[in-house]
């Protein structure tokens, strides 16, 4: 633990009025800046917290804004206390000591409001290593921690980190011929970023947003080594291609994240097409081109699973593709095998020209084990889900709201949109959300789908075309609940 001494402090400790030295730190007040000394490679929050308050107590100090709050630190028993967590607020930041070093950081730290580091990089090139202790919340209720959130932006302070490797920067102002290894020395384009990573060390591209938080990126991205992670800040990144498939993801192991993906005008190409194992989409806006209302332009698929397993999509919010929000293909490369165990979690899909999610495979069994949980799936031309041939086990499970399908853009609802199985699908399972009364239970395991159903209610035989489900639905969606997806994003 680093000393600090500070306690003893006279008029003469101040260098001038707004910019003071107290002990291990320097206080900026009109830049807003907490300066680490130098020598400093220990803080202690709550340390810093005390010697800022030292510091807005001098008079002249009260003029501006607060730098720091926090919550907890209430006893809940005689020997056991609610842990402290510190807030950053009004743009209030920390800058390392100007050396290259492992600045160790011990507590509870994050801004308010929250998606931000709280941390910004030194004044020379140096390499900063941040690490964090953070200390356990004995009530979670009281603050929510955002620890993805705080880990990926203190990465982006790291030359490396053990469970990621190096990072990497891109920004529209940037140049080719720069290492991009630092965020004052970004690289122009995401293709020269993914030529400097290296496969399967777990390298970050972080896409910057210099122009008042907006950033269009016009290029094609393929991803073709292993464990490299696409990151953006939120929603004013935007990836849109001039002509193909958007983005590519054809190596395991890598994960896209925090920016906007859209389709060009009148585009025939997939948006997002995925063919590798172990794949993670999580807080993307995935968007088709449009005319300016709901009405896409085009006819490609927002994301094209064609192979791999063990993939998971997690808030994402998937409209106006020109044909069905997601699709799965069995058109693996090489020895990637068939999409399947793909798990989609709070999504939002709607508003596309074919349906909302199309599972299929091109032989039995080939597509299976897929996963539906907590989504609203509405507004599609088609089907809501379609449960396509060679499928097998696939999940709808509890919490999902399927309604008004196959009535693009808007009109009357017509329930036999909503979920279609078809009768060359294995054991499909179909879950109504916990709490649901008795009349409306309607889980569906059909083996084959070759006989009328008895669970609940009846199921049209599939001789007919699938599982007609309109009897059950009205009683189903009065029940369901909306989501709200996105908020990384600030989507709609």
């Amino acid at each position: 633990m680093a000393e600090y001494v500070v306690s003893d402090y006279v008029q003469s400790d101040y260098i001038r009025d707004d910019w003071d030295v107290w002990g291990s730190y320097t206080f900026d007040g009109p830049s807003k800046l907490i300066i680490l000394n130098s020598g400093v490679t220990e803080v202690d929050v709550d340390d810093l917290y005390s010697r800022w308050v030292d510091w807005v107590a001098v008079q002249e100090h009260s003029r501006f804004l607060p730098a720091i709050r926090y919550v907890g630190g209430d006893a809940i028993s005689a020997t056991k206390n609610l842990g402290i967590t510190f807030f950053l607020m009004n743009d209030w930041r920390i800058r390392p000591q100007e050396a290259s070093h492992t600045l160790r950081v011990n507590g509870n730290l994050y801004t308010d409001p929250s998606g931000f580091s709280p941390f910004v990089p030194t004044v020379g090139s140096h390499n900063d290593m941040i690490e964090m202790t953070v200390s356990s919340l004995v009530d979670s209720s009281v603050a929510r921690l955002d620890t993805d959130n705080i880990r990926y932006q203190i990465e982006s302070l790291r030359p490396s980190h053990q469970g990621f490797g190096q990072p990497f920067y891109v920004s529209p102002s940037g140049d080719n011929s720069n290492p991009g290894n630092n965020p004052a020395l970004p690289v122009q384009t995401i293709a020269r970023a993914l030529e400097l990573v290296s496969s399967g060390r777990g390298d970050v591209i972080y896409l910057l947003a210099p122009d008042a938080g907006a950033a269009t990126y016009a290029e094609n991205v393929v991803i073709t080594k292993e464990d490299v992670h696409l990151r953006g800040p939120g929603r004013g990144v935007n990836i849109t291609p001039t002509s193909g498939v958007g983005i590519r993801v054809e190596a395991q192991n890598c994960s896209l994240s925090g920016f906007v993906s859209r389709t060009y005008a009148n585009s025939t190409s997939d948006n997002i097409v995925i063919n590798a194992k172990f794949c993670r989409l999580q807080d993307l806006y995935i968007v088709g081109a449009d005319s300016g209302g709901v009405t896409p332009i085009g006819n490609g698929v927002g994301i094209h699973f064609k192979g791999g397993d063990y993939h998971k999509v997690i808030n994402c919010e998937i409209e106006k593709a020109g044909s069905d929000g997601v699709r799965f293909t069995d058109a693996p490369i090489g020895s990637e095998g068939s999409p399947r165990e793909v798990q989609f979690r709070d999504c939002n899909i709607y508003y596309n020209r074919g349906s909302g999610i199309k599972f299929t495979g091109t032989s039995l069994n080939s597509t299976r084990l897929n996963m539906l949980i907590g989504c609203r799936v509405q507004h599609n031309s088609e089907k809501g889900v379609w449960i396509g041939e060679n499928t097998q086990r696939t999940m709808i499970m509890a919490d999902n709201y399927i309604k008004d399908n196959g009535t693009y853009p808007d009109g009357a609802s017509n329930p036999d949109n909503e979920i279609y199985i078809d009768p060359l699908a294995t054991d499909p399972m179909v879950d109504v959300m916990p709490g649901t009364s008795a009349s409306a239970v309607w889980s569906v395991q059909a083996s084959d789908n070759n006989s009328d159903g008895t669970m609940g209610n009846k199921l049209n035989t599939a001789s007919s075309g699938g599982v007609d489900l309109s009897a059950l639905a009205n009683a189903v969606w009065s029940n369901a609940k909306a989501l709200t997806v996105g908020k990384f994003l600030g989507l709609k």
